[in-house]
């Protein structure tokens, strides 16, 4: 009987175009290695990232590329 791979199955769905703003647009928690500096503190200091578009130019442009994030 085969085995049942969950990432094999997740990587074969359709993937839309809003499916990847929703993904591009997802907080980030910076680790050790990209910690914010804070000027207050002086210190680094954990930090969410996150990346918002509020107006969009009268030309935009979206670079689509494949890749395969391994967790």
């Amino acid at each position: 009987m085969p085995s049942y791979d969950a990432n094999a199955e997740e990587a074969k769905k359709d993937v839309s175009i809003d499916d990847c703003f929703n993904e591009f647009k997802r907080p980030e928690i910076l680790d050790q290695d990209n910690q914010w500096y804070c000027n207050k503190c002086k210190t680094h200091v954990q930090a969410t990232k996150k990346i918002e578009i509020y107006k969009a130019p009268p030309i935009f442009i979206v670079s689509l590329k494949r890749f395969k994030q391994e967790k």
